[in-house]
């Protein structure tokens, strides 16, 4: 396994990278807030899988901290999908619109989720992309923008979807129901691990570091 590792190195990270800005031009063009979830999820698992290719000290332990900062995320959005399909009783983002002026609580926290989705610096996504891009960045500096590519796409998709979904006029005729409280003890802590682990990543960082020396201990 070290030595195959060692050979399809740059192969599987050239793959990986590619298939991470296929799935992030496929997520800009989504109508269907789940369905871009997803392909947000297959860009950001690309990069994690170009990250451990690295084979460094940066690369494992970026993919090793995304791998957990991307489950946060991912439970995140799916809630809130979730929790407009409720209001709207659509998922596709062609129904939505304007509806910040009527659920500005649920908007200040969709906004703070998308924020972190963007890997905006003081999130925990920020720390677990820039780990990898480092770790890339010792393989093949080249490499390394075109995986910083998928960050901006990132952004453009996720914050065209919130335009979306909450910007615009209001074109609801019935009043809606913001943020319950099942919503904010369903997201605000999401949230609180999102920044707090954004700002103080130690915690996660040490706890990794003894697997990611093993597995660089393993290959010659």
């Amino acid at each position: 396994m070290p030595e195959g590792v060692a050979y399809w190195r740059e192969t599987v990270i050239v793959l990986s990278l590619i298939g991470a800005v296929y799935a992030g031009v496929i997520a800009f063009r989504q109508w269907d807030m789940k369905r871009l979830i997803a392909y947000s999820s297959l860009s950001h698992v690309g990069v994690l899988c170009a990250g451990l290719f690295a084979w460094n000290t940066y690369g494992i332990t970026g993919s090793f901290y995304q791998a957990f900062a991307h489950a946060v995320l991912v439970i995140s959005l799916l809630y809130m999908a979730a929790a407009l399909k409720e209001r709207v009783g659509s998922s596709e983002m062609g129904a939505m619109g304007g509806l910040k002026v009527r659920m500005p609580r649920l908007a200040a926290l969709f906004l703070l989720v998308v924020v972190n989705a963007v890997a905006l610096p003081l999130t925990q996504s920020f720390v677990g992309e820039w780990l990898m891009f480092a770790g890339l960045w010792q393989v093949n500096g080249w490499l390394a923008l075109f995986a910083v590519s998928t960050i901006v796409l990132g952004a453009i998709y996720m914050l065209y979807a919130y335009q979306r979904v909450m910007l615009g006029p209001d074109k609801w005729q019935l009043d809606m129901p913001d943020a319950s409280r099942r919503d904010h003890l369903f997201l605000v802590p999401l949230i609180a691990i999102t920044l707090i682990l954004g700002v103080y990543p130690e915690p996660i960082l040490r706890l990794v570091d003894g697997p990611v020396q093993f597995l660089l201990s393993s290959l010659p």
